[in-house]
């Protein structure tokens, strides 16, 4: 899951913890929210999802292969 949510400010912080449970469902294998999602959601993405969690920023460089997988990890 690449992108921002846009789950900032009084009227969207409210669904941070619902928005985290429908992913639980997904399961992703990568969490790359951007920054517009908000910082209080940011950290709640990193603490629910450590392991499929990047923290994007410029110039992070991301290659995405459709289904592969190296040694367990992404490629």
């Amino acid at each position: 899951m690449l992108g921002g949510l846009h789950l900032t400010g009084a009227v969207f912080e409210p669904i941070i913890a619902p928005t985290l449970e429908a992913l639980k469902d997904i399961a992703p294998r990568l969490v790359m929210p951007g920054h517009c999602t908000g910082w209080k959601a940011i950290h709640a993405f990193a603490r629910e999802f450590p392991e499929a969690y990047v923290q994007g920023s410029v110039g992070t460089r991301l290659v995405i292969e459709s289904g592969s997988q190296v040694n367990g990890g992404l490629s």
